[in-house]
């Protein structure tokens, strides 16, 4: 039985503290839950080395809400009349946010204002925060209020939450004003960060411990898996992004919209994919043949058993050959007189799988090269009689040669 360690395991990792729970060693590494802001292990399993677990700071016990910092942002808040009759130096003080009420009131009554003042009669003239990749979110005519429920939910994230808002920052996908960064405070679910994963290779590496293939396979074969092309394969099929923090990806959790209830994120990637709409083989392939048995009762007689039917679509699918299914689609639009937009769905399901897995459309060849396959084709072939020939025909020119000598 494995033995695992459910101690909590505190390790500085690519310059974030982040805390492992239920450690167990696989192979030459160890498999490990990050734990949540209550101490219990997370969804995801995440692969240690030995020198990080050496390096680790072992304990039964952890505050898991302690910060790098005391603060989110400040904002320096200005009296407005005072800051328009001159007063810049003295009309203004800074508030630490998350701020306790009485910070609040403090800051107010220090620049003549009650905490209750209409919001033109101040605003923010600066504002610094911790969190560097999101200080450009913050803008001056924010109220109090926003700026205080904000930093109190950001506040209550975990660092490693943190750093995987610093790496969406880093994508298509970064938070483009004050109210998406709320948005994302109350959805870092919705997205998977493998810090540790800079390029393709080394997310193989991961998820191929991760997932616990080794501890299954027997030592002779774990040489078969090629990592680096396994991390490429999941990397194109979640259509995630390498970042300064990590390999980022969707996690496939529902977005909650809390205050822009039509705010939808974009994909990770610029022109990515909605990963929504990628088909995997087995869907595409079973879609592909009801369509042709909805079209024609003689194929549904050729191809048999739907089950085997959809296995050799997907064969032709999984081996990167979707001009044979291309041309099977051309072959029922000509064939039952169908027109363009009746298969154009599959044709643009064709085309995102393609891009998705990487598969690059076979080029027709050219006019020379189809020139050079019908001559190779009118030539005889050889037959045993011809070869015998030939070879006896060399044999006694070799003789004539010796014998000259």
């Amino acid at each position: 039985m494995r033995e695992v360690d459910k101690r909590y395991y505190k390790i500085n990792i690519a310059g974030t503290d982040r805390i492992f729970t239920n450690v167990y060693r696989v192979g030459d590494r160890y498999s490990a839950y990050e734990a949540d802001k209550n101490g219990k292990p997370g969804k995801f399993l995440y692969s240690l080395s030995q020198a990080e677990i050496d390096r680790a700071v072992i304990s039964g016990s952890f505050d898991f809400k302690e910060k790098d910092y005391s603060y989110i942002y400040k904002g320096f808040l200005v009296n407005a009349a005072e800051y328009d009759n001159g007063n810049k130096e003295t009309s203004g003080v800074w508030i630490y946010f998350p701020a306790k009420e009485n910070e609040i009131r403090t800051a107010f009554e220090s620049i003549g204002l009650s905490t209750d003042a209409d919001s033109g009669k101040y605003f923010f003239d600066d504002f610094k925060s911790n969190i560097k990749s999101i200080e450009s979110l913050l803008d001056k005519d924010l109220s109090v209020a926003d700026l205080q429920d904000t930093s109190e939910k950001l506040n209550e994230l975990p660092n490693f939450e943190i750093l995987k808002l610093n790496a969406v920052m880093e994508t298509n996908a970064k938070c483009n004003s004050f109210a998406e960064l709320t948005e994302f405070a109350y959805n870092t679910d919705y997205y998977d960060l493998i810090s540790d994963a800079s390029n393709v290779k080394k997310l193989g590496i991961n998820l191929v411990y991760s997932s616990g293939i080794f501890e299954s396979l027997p030592t002779m074969y774990r040489d078969a898996i090629e990592a680096e092309n396994f991390g490429r394969y999941i990397a194109e099929a979640e259509q995630g992004i390498f970042t300064s923090k990590g390999y980022i990806s969707r996690s496939g959790d529902e977005w909650h919209n809390v205050c822009l209830q039509n705010f939808e994120p974009k994909p990770l990637k610029q022109n990515g994919i909605d990963d929504r709409l990628i088909d995997t083989t087995e869907i595409l392939a079973v879609d592909l043949d009801s369509f042709f048995r909805s079209l024609s009762e003689d194929y549904g007689w050729l191809a048999g058993d739907p089950a085997k039917a959809k296995d050799k679509i997907a064969y032709d699918l999984r081996n990167g050959s979707t001009d044979v299914v291309r041309r099977q689609l051309g072959s029922f639009m000509k064939e039952y007189h169908l027109d363009k937009s009746d298969i154009q769905p599959f044709l643009s399901r064709i085309a995102r799988f393609e891009k998705c897995k990487g598969i690059e459309k076979a080029k027709p060849n050219s006019i020379k090269e189809q020139l050079k396959q019908a001559k190779n084709l009118q030539q005889p072939k050889g037959c045993f009689f011809c070869t015998i020939i030939m070879y006896i025909s060399h044999t006694i020119l070799i003789s004539h040669q010796r014998a000259e000598v």
